[in-house]
């Protein structure tokens, strides 16, 4: 029953709360082609010549069929050739979108991308019959209130054959490249219950008053940090734990959405989440310590709520 409510307990802290908005710009990446459906074509030889699934292709293009029809237009998406070196953190930089948008339209499971492979760039469609902004937004990892601000969009209201930008712009276009990381400051608002003080340059520290197993480490991380690195060096520090990595995607809570990763790390004492997410232009590592009580159901969400706070400049 204990190991239950743990994980009723986890379920509940990760879960709380409402989305969050971003705004957007325009894309950097060349856009996609598009294809006239002639006699002879079909899903399966336009995705083989495109490099991609059927799957995928019938995604990028908004299909719910494999029918098509001679006449109709596609979209032969942008693709780019994975190099040495290449993280999906940097192309994400590069062509102007986000990791979770990357991962979502090359229906990737993790961050991990192989060299030569080819990856799917998010840069515009054309709207066919049937089309509906929610149906484009889902099919990209948009929200539609994303889709239009994108495309500057005062309405629902969408025609054939009009293209719509859907590169996911903003969330990494915001970070500022040249932010000096042991000068930034960081600030939270707590409640009589917790207090908030500066460790060293670029690390606070949110602290339970009541039982010191409880804290929160909020790190500035620097401005020109490699995810891949970040992430690896976050494994490391859960060692011994057993570790999980959660979709961003799929968290109501507003703290964790747009985040570049989420892992938890647990044990039988203790569970530890690690997030690391943009914040006013910076890029900030929280690593939560919470305890494997009953206790926690009523303090970890208080903390998360103060995390959620978070303002650097």
């Amino acid at each position: 029953m204990k190991n239950n409510k743990f994980k009723l307990l986890k379920i509940a802290v990760l879960t709380l709360g409402l989305a969050t908005t971003a705004t957007f710009g325009h894309t950097q990446a060349d856009a996609s082609t598009i294809h006239e459906i002639k006699k002879g074509d079909t899903i399966y030889s336009l995705a083989k010549a495109s490099h991609l699934s059927v799957s995928q292709f019938m995604q990028v293009n908004n299909l719910t069929s494999t029918t098509i029809t001679i006449g109709e237009k596609l979209i032969i998406p942008t693709t780019i050739t994975i190099k040495k070196g290449d993280t999906l953190y940097s192309i994400a930089k590069k062509y102007d979108t986000t990791v979770s948008q990357l991962k979502h339209i090359n229906q990737l499971t993790s961050n991990t991308i192989y060299t030569s492979e080819k990856l799917i760039i998010p840069t515009n469609v054309i709207v066919k019959k049937g089309d509906t902004l929610y149906r484009i937004a889902k099919n990209y990892g948009l929200t539609v209130s994303e889709l239009k601000a994108i495309n500057s969009l005062t309405s629902n209201t969408i025609l054939i054959g009009q293209k719509l930008i859907v590169a996911k712009n903003g969330k990494m276009e915001s970070v500022d490249e040249n932010y000096d990381a042991s000068k930034v400051s960081v600030e939270v608002t707590v409640n009589n219950d917790f207090t908030f003080d500066a460790e060293e340059p670029r690390r606070f520290i949110v602290q339970y008053t009541k039982n010191d197993s409880y804290f929160s480490r909020i790190e500035v991380l620097d401005s020109k940090a490699n995810m891949v690195d970040v992430k690896e060096n976050s494994i490391a520090y859960l060692k011994g734990n057993k570790i999980t990595e959660y979709s961003t995607k799929r968290i109501s809570h507003p703290f964790y959405q747009n985040a570049e990763f989420f892992l938890h790390g647990t044990n039988s004492k203790t569970q530890t989440n690690i997030v690391v997410k943009e914040i006013d232009g910076k890029l900030i590592r929280f690593t939560i310590h919470y305890l494997n009580e009953e206790a926690s159901e009523g303090i970890t969400p208080h903390m998360i709520d103060i995390l959620n706070t978070t303002k650097v400049k």
